[in-house]
């Protein structure tokens, strides 16, 4: 979870507990959740297409290809 940057708060130091709760409470922040929920699924896209090119990769190799590339794999 992101910190809150305290120093945009007008007298933030000098204020009092409660007035330090009532700022941070009024407190406007960005709210960055589309963004990474857009990212999350774009990374998803990527992992999928990816893997789908893998298979269609290893479906056009040969036996000593893949043999070889197996090999590769475990290094």
């Amino acid at each position: 979870m992101a910190k809150i940057d305290v120093s945009k708060i007008e007298g933030y130091d000098e204020m009092s507990a409660e007035d330090k709760v009532k700022a941070l409470e009024a407190l406007e922040y960005e709210d960055n959740a589309a963004e990474l929920e857009r990212l999350k699924n774009a990374n998803s896209k990527l992992s999928s297409e990816s893997a789908e090119w893998k298979r269609k990769h290893n479906a056009l190799l040969s036996e000593d290809e893949k043999k070889k590339q197996e090999g590769a794999e475990k290094v």
